[in-house]
């Protein structure tokens, strides 16, 4: 009953999209609720490395062990990842249309110099007790990324401090939190935590770096707590990026990075999700925090 289910459901959400083509959609409208492809947002992201000893570095600066990433991410684009047709996009970022935004902040554990290459490995800010960070956003054990929905759209890097930057990207409804070790849900079907890991090579002849790296859904939005993340392969999200120079003086690094999930709600929420959907709008989100 319940694949029959799913089937349906999946049709309709690809009939509705098709017929929301030329009409202006939320961002979290276009993502594959039912977990028949993968979701691929792609994010425009800022960053800026952070070293305990001596504070925020500028883009020709070499990141060093126990130093902390930060990032900022607005996604641009949505595809789903369709076997035969490859990516097939669903909705491109415009004014009027909301936003998902993202934050990232990840410590490097390791550093290792190999010809004219450097390789980094990152994991999490805190793997303990709750970690408040230099921009004032506290990270549960093991997180690294938190995604958040949002129909205010004002998020910037041109706030007059980096924290306000940083508001502005997590003063929406909380998505879900990705991260390391097992997953929140892995006894609901969600990956199962093993062998996660984040990990950028810098080349020292070009400037640019590339990283990759397979994360878990660590937490998920009380909105969201029907939701469950089937793995991507053995993993729930996965994360690539290609970071070069740029940016502004507070955020010295720019990228374009693609983040890939696979997120399917229970049944009965599929089917108030697809009401949703086809009355053009997910009404919780039209809440807003008080102060936000």
């Amino acid at each position: 009953m319940r694949r029959y289910l799913v089937s349906v459901i999946a049709a309709a959400i690809v009939v509705c999209a098709a017929s929301q083509a030329s009409a202006a959609i939320y961002p979290w409208e276009a993502i594959d609720w039912t977990g028949q492809y993968v979701t691929t947002i792609k994010f425009i992201n800022y960053e800026v490395v952070w070293n305990p000893a001596t504070g925020f570095k500028d883009a020709a600066y070499q990141p060093q062990v126990n130093d902390v990433v930060y990032q900022l991410l607005k996604a641009t684009e949505i595809y789903w990842e369709v076997p035969g047709s490859g990516l097939v996009l669903k909705w491109q970022d415009s004014v009027g249309d909301g936003e998902i935004t993202a934050y990232a902040v990840a410590k490097v554990t390791d550093v290792v110099a190999s010809g004219n290459k450097r390789e980094y490995t990152f994991g999490p800010v805190t793997t303990s007790s709750d970690y408040t960070d230099q921009l004032g956003y506290t990270w549960k054990a093991d997180e690294v990324v938190a995604i958040y929905f949002d129909t205010n759209e004002n998020f910037g890097v041109n706030y007059l401090t980096r924290q306000q930057d940083r508001e502005s990207a997590t003063d929406g409804i909380l998505f879900a939190t990705f991260g390391f070790g097992a997953a929140v849900d892995f006894n609901r079907g969600g990956a199962t935590g093993i062998n996660t890991e984040l990990t950028s090579t810098l080349n020292l002849n070009t400037g640019t770096i590339s990283s990759s790296g397979v994360l878990n859904v660590k937490s998920v939005g009380s909105s969201f707590v029907d939701v469950v993340f089937l793995p991507i392969g053995q993993y729930s999200a996965t994360f690539e990026n290609s970071v070069q120079s740029g940016g502004n003086s507070k955020w010295p690094l720019s990228s374009n990075d693609p983040f890939r999930i696979r997120p399917t709600p229970e049944p009965g929420t599929l089917s108030a999700l697809l009401g949703i959907v086809a009355a053009g709008a997910i009404g919780f989100l039209r809440r807003r925090r008080i102060g936000a």
